[in-house]
């Protein structure tokens, strides 16, 4: 079982498909060999035909009365009681068994000459014979010179009728076997070429059919292989050329919608690698993972941009306020600036005038002006 498993499916179907053939062709060579034993004049058939005229020619049958007629000679010729109650009960089993197979031959053979010569021709003296036999007493109560002479007589002329008619018989049932073995001979040989013919046709569109399905079977696999390969290096830009209506044919339905699938998703990243976070992403069910996935991603995606965005604005007004509150602060810088100068302006004006103011002062006595 191991082996099988390492098998392509091509090779399965080809081993099946020659199992198949062997096995077919093992039976019609079987079957063409038992029936070429069991015709018509084959091995079986002349065997069993063979048996049957040895015991033909062994025993009188007894639709013939010939032996009937010997046991009539016997009783004409007896003397002893005890072997005159013998051949009396042997004649009237031999017409017993006469009238049973007279019988069951009226009920089997078609209409036609044979089963009129038989069971009318050669049956109306041989019941003359069993009648008079019965009538007349002289065969039966030893009076010799009576019944040799009825025996000569119309028991002979009887017996020789009856004997007539059974040549015939045996003559119209040669012809007759002859023709039904040549009938079935050629049965049998047309009936071979049909078998051989149905057998090789057979054979044929069991080879045909079974490599179209192998075909149709391994292509289609061998597609969707190539096709899985490619979408697992993430080539989702891929052609399923198979149509069918099986269950392949279903597959590569499968397989199409999920490259339909994997390209919608495909679609949807590249749009939000191109910044466009307002791609909508419906998941297939609650178990489409990557669906869920993608949708919350874009949803995240969604939310931190926006944050980020109230975010650079907030900054941006608290800029705009640095800046404004910066400007003010300028502003009163310079006014400093001016104030502090006109003070010091002021400053050196005062100082100046008191310079001066202190020169024109007289010199005091005993010492020197303040400030020299």
């Amino acid at each position: 079982m191991n082996i099988l498993k390492r098998l392509s499916v091509k090779s399965k179907l080809v081993l099946l498909l020659m199992v198949f053939v062997t096995g077919f062709t093992a039976f019609g060579v079987t079957s063409f060999m038992l029936t070429r034993e069991m015709q018509v004049n084959g091995p079986v058939y002349s065997e069993i035909v063979a048996g049957k005229d040895l015991i033909a020619d062994i025993l009188p049958p007894p639709e013939y009365i010939i032996e009937s007629y010997l046991v009539v000679h016997q009783l004409a010729k007896a003397s002893e009681t005890t072997k005159i109650r013998d051949l009396e009960n042997r004649l009237e089993q031999l017409q017993t068994d006469f009238d049973t197979r007279h019988e069951f031959w009226v009920d089997l053979l078609p209409q036609g000459e044979l089963k009129r010569k038989l069971v009318e021709t050669s049956y109306r003296p041989a019941t003359d014979f069993y009648d008079l036999v019965e009538k007349d007493p002289a065969v039966r109560r030893g009076d010799l010179r009576e019944a040799n002479r009825l025996v000569d007589g119309q028991l002979t002329t009887l017996y020789d009728e009856h004997r007539t008619a059974i040549d015939k018989v045996v003559q119209l049932a040669n012809q007759q076997n002859s023709n039904t073995e040549k009938l079935a001979g050629e049965k049998i040989l047309s009936g071979t070429i049909i078998l051989l013919s149905i057998t090789l046709a057979t054979l044929l569109a069991v080879s045909f059919l079974g490599i179209w399905i192998t075909h149709q079977i391994v292509r289609p696999v061998r597609a969707l292989n190539k096709v899985a390969d490619e979408v697992a290096m993430g080539d989702v830009n891929v052609k399923i050329d198979v149509d069918s209506n099986d269950e392949i044919g279903k597959l590569a339905e499968s397989f199409r919608n999920l490259v339909n699938y994997l390209k919608g998703l495909a679609d949807a990243a590249t749009q939000i690698a191109a910044n466009n976070l307002t791609v909508q992403v419906e998941p297939k069910s609650d178990k489409d993972a990557l669906g869920v996935a993608f949708k919350t991603m874009t949803h995240n995606l969604s939310n931190m941009i926006k944050e980020l965005t109230d975010n650079a604005t907030q900054l941006v007004s608290a800029s705009t306020e640095i800046a404004s509150s910066s400007e003010q602060m300028a502003r009163g810088s310079s006014e400093q600036t001016n104030q502090t100068a006109q003070v010091s302006s002021a400053v050196e004006e005062m100082t100046a005038s008191s310079r001066h103011r202190w020169r024109r002062l007289p010199p005091h006595r005993g010492g020197r002006r303040c400030g020299n």
